[in-house]
């Protein structure tokens, strides 16, 4: 599993990073001559459970690493954003080289978000990606953290009122 102090990357992996679905937006001259695009991406998170998010990971063409740097820039002041290594399939879409590395499990980070126990309202994290060629991406993450009701059991559902005597 890799760690997050080693999550650095090649050039030629920041092509790879910008080539996919987040990254795949235009940037503005201004974004380039700063090395920075912001993002912002706004959820419904329910109260005091685990979001996931998403998962981070970046390939090269033959399915190898590409190290990036990933980092929690601004937590979240009603809950907690965290960045936890975890396993699984990439979802590269058929027209990107990488397609052939979906077929195998990968280690990477999976993203997460948890809101304080009974906390409704707005919070927000801002996530930052940076590649070694200082080409960086930073994600603001906003949610209007609700309760949600769970529904009964379906048993219970169907059961009809028995007046008491």
């Amino acid at each position: 599993m890799k760690s997050l102090t080693k999550f650095l990357a090649s050039s030629a992996c920041a092509i790879a990073l910008l080539a996919s679905p987040v990254m795949a937006q235009k940037w503005t001259e201004e974004e380039i001559a700063s090395g920075t695009k912001k993002q912002e991406f706004v959820r419904y998170a329910p109260s005091g459970k685990t979001m996931k998010i998403g998962h981070l990971y970046a390939l090269e063409e033959d399915c190898s690493d590409a190290e990036f740097t990933y980092s929690i820039q601004k937590q979240a002041e009603h809950g907690k954003a965290e960045i936890v290594p975890a396993s699984f399939h990439p979802t590269f879409g058929k027209e990107n080289p990488r397609y052939k590395c979906n077929e195998q499990m990968i280690d990477g980070f999976l993203l997460t978000y948890t809101s304080k126990k009974d906390y409704t309202g707005p919070d927000s994290f801002t996530l930052l990606v940076v590649t070694s060629s200082g080409l960086a991406r930073e994600e603001t993450y906003t949610f209007n953290v609700r309760k949600f009701e769970t529904p009964p059991a379906k048993k219970d559902r169907n059961a009809s009122a028995v007046p008491a005597n």
